[in-house]
Formats: C-alpha cells, sequence, structure tokens
C-alpha cells in the first residue's frame, strides 16, 4: 500500500484562527487538498476514512459530511473513528487493511477535530431538572482528556508516568522549548510546505478574509514565562504543566493510500510505502508509554529491526510522554520529532495520528531518509505506530514556492527519480549479473488496457459492443460516447478450451484483454474542442491503441467532418495525439529545468539525463513523428514510460468497410486510402479490415447461426482477430493452472520470470517463491495425462530465472510462511505435520499452487 500524497490544516489554536470553521469543514479542506495534490479524479475515491473524537453536535458520521464536503462523489464509503488520540493513524491503518484486502484500491484516511466548537452538556436535562443548579460539563474534558478508569485528567496519568521514569520538570521545560524551537526552524526553512494548505477564513462583519498558513502555536514560546508557570495537575511537587503539554487545538489532516494498480491506472505519484504497523494496550494509567509497546510491534510487522530506522515521529501529548517513551526505546533526540511537535503545533485529538505521519513524511523527504516509525498514544491505554518508507526524494517540497508549483514540479521530480540510480541501485545490481533486456514502451503491469480510438460516429461503440456484447448506445450522431465504457474481453484459446474438457473442473476462468470504448476526437481536440481534453485523458489512461478509420461511403451516416476521407480522418487523429504530447513535454521540461537547480549531485544528475531525453522526444513531435517510432535506451524507457505519452502507445488499424465489400472481399478505394497512409507513416503497425456493420449482426446471432451464416459466406469474424491481434499489441501471455476445481488462464507479460508471474496469483508467491514445477502444453496434449508426462520425463523443474511461456501449465513451490499466511488456522496445522503437499486445483485457496515446508 502506497501513499501517493498528504495534506493537512495549519494547526489552529484553542479559540484560534479556524475556531470559526467546524471540524468537518477543516476535515473537507483536507481531503480535497489531499486529493487534489495526488492530481487524482474526485470520483476515484473509493472509501474515506477519518478520526474525530469529540463529535458532540456536528451531525451524523462526520467523515461522511466531509468527504461529501470534498466533493466526493455520493457513494463513497465514509466511516468515522474514534481511537481517541490514535484516531487517525487507526484510520490510516484501517485504510491500508482495506486495499490490502482488495475491497478498495484508493482510500482516504486521516483526522479531523475542531476542540474550539466542542459543546458543553446539560447530562440530566432529558429529564428535566427538579430543583437546585443543573450540572453543565465540558464535552472535552467529559470524552477526551478524562481517563475514563480513574476519572482523573489525563495530565495525572503524566505525572505518574513521570515520577516513575525520574523526568523531572527542567527536562520536560527544556523538551518543549526544543519542540518550538524546532518547529519555527521548520517553518522558517519552509519544511512543512509540502504538507500544509492555506486555510482562508471569512474576516465577518465586512472585514477581509484571513489567510492562515502557520500553526497557531509555534510563534508563542516565551522561555521565561513557560518555566514559570505552575504545575497544572498536580499543584506540590508537579511537572507537567500546560506549555510544556501540548495546546487545545483545531485541524485536520489526510493521507491518500493506494494500491500499486490504481497508481499505474491514474498516473500517481508514490512518496512513500507503508511498510507495517502495530497496536498496543497496557492499564489505562499507563498509556503514556504505549508507543514504546506499539512501534516495536510495528516494526516487527514490517520485518526491520530498530537500527533501520532513521527517524522517529512521536506524538507530544504531553513533553513526559516523548521523554519516557525515548527513553525506554533508547532513542537519541536527534531522531525524534526533529521538525518539532505537538506542543509546538497544537493537538486536535481526533487529527494527530494522521499529522504526525504527514510530518514523519516532511522529515523523511528534507533528510533525504528512507525509514521513519511513528507512534501516538490514546486515552484507555492504548497506542498505534506505522512504519513508511520513503520512495522518493521530492525537491519540490524543498524548493517550492508555493502549493500549486509543489504540486507540479513534485510530479515530474517523482518520475525522475522513479528512474534514477539511486531509488533503482538495486535493480540496477541484479541487472548487471546478467545481459540488459530491452524494455518496452509503455506500463510495466499485467493489467494491461486497449482503448477504441477515432473520429466520432464511425461504429467505435458498435464494435464495443460486438466484441464485449455489451450495450453501449451506438446511436448515429457524434459523441454519443461521452464517458469512457469498460468490458472485459473473452480471450479466445484452443489449449484452454481442450484444458476444460481434460479435466472437467468445476469452474473455468479465460484469459481476458480489457477493452476501453472512448468517445470521437475531433479536429482541434488537443486544444478542448469537442470535450477533446477529457477524450484524450481517456486514451492516456490505456496501453495501446486500436484506432479505428472509417473505410465506407454512406450518405445516411453523417460524417462530422462531412466528406469521407480516412487519410484525412488518420491524420486528424495522429496530430491531436501529437499536439498533446507537444503540451505535456513543454510543462515536463519546465519543470525539470525548474528542479535541476536544487538537491544534491546525483539528482541533479539524473534530472539532466531527464531532461535531455524530454527535449529529444520534443523534438520527435515537432517534426511530426512519433515517441514510439525511435529507439530508445532503457533508462530513457525508464523516464518515457512514467510520463504515459499519447504517442509512445502501440497501434493497430482497423479499417471499417461496408459489409458488401467485407463479403465479397473487395478492396474499395476508402481501404486502399487506409493502406497507403498506414504504409508511408507507420508500416511496421497491423491492419484490419472489419465491417462493423456485419459484426454487429453476427454478435446478435446464435453459435449455430453464426457458423451457419459464415460458412455459407465462405468467411470468418475478425473478431476473435482483433481480440488476439490486441492481446499480442500488448506484449502480452498466458499460463494456466488446472485441476479438478478450476482451470485457470493468468495473464502476464511476455519474458515475465517464474517468480513474479507466482506474484500475479497472489503477492506472496513471489515473495516466498522456490520453484515452477511447469508442463508444456504440447507434451500434455500429446502424452495426454500429467503422470504420463512425469513418465516421460517431460515434467520441468523451473528455478527463479525460468521465462514463463505461452502456454505452460505450471504449479509453484512456495516456502512454508506463504501458507501460513494465505491457509485457514486448521490448514496450515496440517500443513506444519505434513512434509509437504500438492494443491492442484482450488479446493484449499488458490489453484495451481504447490506449497512445501522447505
Amino acid at each position: 500500500v502506497y501513499i501517493s500524497a498528504v495534506a493537512r490544516t495549519p494547526m489552529g489554536g484553542f479559540n484560534g484562527s479556524l475556531s470559526s470553521l467546524p471540524a468537518t469543514k477543516l476535515g473537507s479542506i483536507a481531503i480535497e487538498a489531499a486529493i487534489k495534490k495526488a492530481n487524482l479524479p474526485a470520483e476515484a475515491v473509493e472509501e474515506v476514512i477519518f478520526g474525530c473524537v469529540l463529535p458532540a453536535n456536528q451531525g451524523q458520521n462526520p467523515a461522511r459530511q466531509a468527504a461529501l464536503g470534498a466533493g466526493l462523489k455520493n457513494t463513497t464509503i465514509s466511516t468515522t473513528v474514534n481511537k481517541v488520540c490514535a484516531s487517525g493513524m487507526k484510520a490510516v491503518q484501517l485504510a491500508a487493511q482495506t486495499i490490502i484486502l482488495g475491497n478498495a484500491e484508493i482510500v482516504v484516511a486521516g483526522g479531523m477535530e475542531s476542540m474550539s466548537n466542542v459543546p458543553y452538556y446539560l447530562p440530566k436535562q432529558r429529564f428535566g431538572s427538579t430543583y437546585g443548579n443543573a450540572e453543565v460539563v465540558d464535552g472535552i474534558f467529559a470524552d477526551g482528556l478524562t481517563d475514563f478508569a480513574n476519572q482523573y485528567l489525563m495530565g495525572v496519568a503524566a505525572e505518574e508516568c513521570a515520577t516513575e521514569y525520574e523526568i523531572t520538570r527542567e527536562q520536560q521545560d527544556d523538551y518543549a522549548i526544543e519542540s518550538y524551537k524546532k518547529a519555527q526552524a521548520a517553518h522558517a526553512a519552509g519544511y512543512y510546505k509540502g504538507e500544509i494548505v492555506p486555510v482562508t477564513v471569512s474576516g465577518g462583519r465586512g472585514k477581509p478574509d484571513r489567510v492562515v498558513e502557520v500553526d497557531d502555536e509555534c510563534g508563542k514560546l516565551n522561555e521565561e514565562k513557560l518555566r514559570a508557570v505552575r504545575p497544572a495537575f498536580q499543584p506540590k511537587n508537579g511537572t507537567v504543566t500546560a506549555p510544556n503539554s501540548s495546546p487545545l487545538s483545531d485541524g485536520a489532516a489526510a493521507v491518500v493510500l493506494v494500491s500499486k494498480e490504481a497508481a499505474e491506472k491514474y498516473n500517481l505519484p508514490l512518496l512513500a510505502r507503508i511498510r507495517g504497523w502495530g497496536d498496543a494496550e497496557q492499564a489505562p494509567e499507563r498509556f503514556t508509554t504505549t508507543p514504546s509497546l506499539a512501534i516495536p510491534k510495528a516494526l516487527k510487522h514490517a520485518g526491520l529491526s530498530a537500527e533501520e530506522v532513521e527517524f522517529y515521529e512521536i506524538n507530544e501529548a504531553f513533553s513526559v510522554v516523548a521523554c519516557a517513551n525515548m527513553k525506554i526505546l533508547n532513542l537519541s533526540a536527534d531522531k525524534v520529532n526533529v521538525f518539532g511537535g505537538a506542543v509546538a503545533m497544537g493537538h486536535p485529538l481526533g487529527c494527530s495520528g494522521a499529522r504526525v505521519i504527514a510530518t514523519l513524511l516532511s522529515v523523511l523527504t528534507h533528510k533525504e531518509a528512507k525509514i521513519g516509525a511513528a507512534g501516538i498514544c490514546n486515552g484507555g491505554g492504548g497506542a498505534s505506530a506505522i512504519i513508511i518508507e520513503r520512495l522518493l526524494w521530492c525537491a519540490a517540497w524543498k524548493h517550492a514556492k508555493s502549493v500549486s508549483e509543489c504540486n507540479s514540479v513534485s510530479r515530474t521530480i517523482m518520475r525522475s527519480f522513479q528512474t534514477s540510480s539511486v531509488c533503482a541501485a538495486k535493480k540496477k545490481k541484479q541487472k548487471a549479473a546478467e545481459s540488459e533486456e530491452k524494455l518496452l514502451l509503455g506500463r510495466p503491469s499485467n493489467n494491461l488496457r486497449i482503448g477504441v480510438v477515432g473520429m466520432p460516429n464511425i461504429g467505435k461503440s458498435s464494435l464495443f459492443n460486438a466484441l464485449t456484447s455489451s450495450a453501449v448506445a451506438a446511436e448515429n450522431y457524434p459523441f454519443c460516447t461521452i464517458d469512457p465504457e469498460e468490458a472485459r474481453v473473452t480471450v479466445p484459446d484452443d489449449r484452454f478450451d481442450w484444458l476444460c474438457k481434460q479435466y472437467s473442473p468445476e469452474k473455468i476462468t479465460p484469459a481476458f484483454l480489457t477493452v476501453i470504448d472512448i468517445a470521437g476526437l475531433v479536429r482541434g481536440a488537443a486544444s478542448g474542442a469537442g470535450l477533446g481534453n477529457a477524450f484524450l485523458s481517456h486514451v492516456r489512461s490505456v496501453d495501446a491503441v486500436f484506432h479505428l478509420v472509417r473505410a465506407f461511403d454512406n450518405d445516411d451516416v453523417q460524417h462530422v467532418e462531412d466528406v469521407v476521407d480516412p487519410a484525412r480522418d488518420l491524420e486528424i487523429i495522429h496530430e491531436e495525439l501529437r499536439l498533446k504530447d507537444e503540451e505535456t513535454l513543454e510543462k515536463v521540461i519546465a519543470d525539470l529545468s525548474k528542479s535541476g537547480k536544487g538537491g544534491g549531485a546525483n539528482v541533479s544528475d539524473i534530472l539532466k539525463k531527464n531532461l535531455e531525453t524530454a527535449e529529444r522526444a520534443a523534438q520527435l513531435l515537432a517534426e511530426g513523428s512519433d515517441v514510439r517510432k525511435v529507439e530508445w535506451t532503457n533508462s530513457e524507457i525508464e523516464f518515457i514510460n512514467t510520463l504515459h505519452l499519447l504517442t509512445a502507445k502501440p497501434m493497430i488499424y482497423l479499417a471499417n468497410v461496408s459489409q458488401d465489400d467485407y463479403l465479397k472481399q473487395n478492396e474499395s478505394k476508402r481501404l486502399t486510402q487506409v493502406k497507403q497512409w498506414v504504409q508511408e507513416n507507420n508500416p511496421t503497425d497491423t491492419i484490419i479490415p472489419v465491417s462493423i456493420s456485419l459484426e454487429s449482426k453476427l454478435s446478435q446471432m446464435s453459435l449455430e447461426e453464426r457458423a451457419e451464416f459464415c460458412k455459407d459466406a465462405g468467411l470468418q469474424s475478425q473478431l476473435e482477430h482483433i481480440i488476439l491481434e490486441g492481446y499480442k499489441c500488448l506484449n502480452l501471455i498466458h499460463y494456466f493452472t488446472a485441476g479438478p476445481t478450476e482451470v485457470r488462464a493468468w495473464t502476464v507479460r511476455n519474458n515475465t520470470k517464474a517468480p513474479q508471474a507466482a506474484g500475479v496469483i497472489h503477492t506472496d508467491f513471489e515473495r516466498g517463491f522456490i520453484m515452477a514445477e511447469v508442463m508444456k502444453f504440447n507434451d500434455l496434449e500429446k502424452l495426454g495425462s500429467e503422470n504420463a508426462v512425469k513418465a516421460a520425463g517431460k515434467y520441468l523443474q523451473k528455478g527463479k530465472d525460468y521465462k514463463v511461456e505461452d502456454g505452460d501449465i505450471i504449479y509453484f513451490k512456495v516456502k512454508e510462511w506463504v501458507a501460513r499466511k494465505t491457509l485457514s488456522k486448521a490448514q496450515s496445522r496440517w500443513l506444519t505435520n505434513s512434509l509437504a503437499f500438492q494443491i492442484t486445483h482450488t479446493n484449499v485457496f488458490f489453484s495451481g499452487i504447490l506449497f512445501s515446508t522447505l
């Protein structure tokens, strides 16, 4: 699970700069800002999980209010979490679990609180007061700051902690002063620009609006006064005071969490990876030291040691909390809360768990570190912790002068750093041991999509309907399809059909090709004509293109250009794709030129190389060529792939001919024009003549009627040919797992190695891979059974370097911990008592997996 963006409001003081805004509004501001930073469409967010500890008088489900207030769609699932101070961090943990379980791919998590707006309660007024004064209860005290078990303020437990761990008043004051100074220095250096979103607050009564950009509390340090203040919770010999504790505050923080697939689909930046998390509990009055239990649990979950953590964020509910946990965990002060903490910023209860994650990411970014841990205690004796691994060094956070500049530059730098020698050191070290393979333009994924692109009203939706047996509107007018339609089309394969007959499985799952129907493009689309910007963004989201062109004359079917001319139509589409790529590269070149001025020598060298690549691509486009037409080095391809350029996508030309021409197998004048244009411009590309009107009729027939019609006409439908060519164009193949319960085809990229192929079934199978046991389909078909294949010596054992071939039938052998993680407890106990066992179908968990205790 990855962090794509973080955003938080400034921390407003109690009855301070943000007090006019309810918690739900603060939450909306943080959510909206985080989504914008990720450049993520609002409709892509599937779920919002947000902490809020003091929701009284805010209305139903505050998280839902914050989600809709941020412009998210009505179908966005929304959940409010209350784990006291750890609510925001627990929300992030729950979001990560939701993504890992496959229930969502994009979740916004975080927390919010407006302690200034918490009401007072009249607890006895439900039944009425009969006589005398009525009790008024402060909601902050009752539901936020009072230990439920001991019925005392949380500060009393802080005093007990100070006594137990021998932390003096002077030490706590020193710590608090240092927290203020660190926060002030971080603000002055601009370290918080990457996480804080400015908040505009109404001035009221004709006064001008105010823009709040800095935490209220940060600038209020008065060292002399801080040291002179009386103890707040234990008048005699007390050590905990108001200024060496965190102040009541208002604020919100949001974290955008995504799966790898979602990041690839939406071209999202990936700031960090969540490595692990943990929660702990002990006696309620000992909540102050529970982070020292939760952080080691999180490290264990992440598979890391404490020595690997470079920086920590431990929420400063009280200065003594940070001091005690540092003492217990033996942490150096120069590794903890290095940009200041809640004492200097504020502690909005429901927000702080997410805020410390945002700040930890800022620390890792500006300190150019990799691994960070965050922990936060919560009332009732608990604590939560999380471990993150920074993936990218974001110069924009260091050098941007505004939020908009930060967003623009950071995405470009992230693209650059994804290809850098720093981030790819391990990968390149592995490559050095073997001959370098040529990389492909396009996303390095198995979940690829091909889009149907062309002018309006030429048969795209009708082709899509025929391919997918869908019911997409296919009326005879331009822009009938506005939103892209998506469907999975079965990839025809006689080998798969044979395996199904051989095993007679309970379930069959063939290979699929994902096809997208994209609305028509017109002349000027790159400049926005005919909703062109939206439609071109749909083209950007696919990995290859079926370029459909009209190659028939019919006065009853209008053409957006009035006259049918296939060569002109082909030229228009190519020109619009090229112009849009020129616009993209212009921005990338500007950002790289600007960003190259910051960072170390390694970063500057990386940016320089990527700038040269971008400039070369821009020159090609200016000359009228496509990015895909020239040879690029692997390092250049790695960078180009992050840009998702339209002219880098492989293309298949589909010429929509008339039914009569197709039935008579005539090469019409229009088809000749298509072939001539492709031969002159893209001679290596495939052209497939197809009659969409005929295919539409065939798709409505039964299998028997279709077979009879094709036999009488002496032809075949082109749909299977189109699907197979699209699959091949994406460089996809599939292998099989087979057994009595399921026969399944698993799609992978050509040249995928066995561990990665196993990872398509489950990511843990890649990590725990031992070997692949392989049968070739031709051997199984010829010999008739698995036992016969083994007897003939054709049953192969392959290691991690084996490249899976199309049509392989594979069983994987994986390590025991994978089985323990993926099987039920009862099945795991059975595994433990076995030397090894084989699953040749899905009766245990997955098809085609061989588990071993090796």
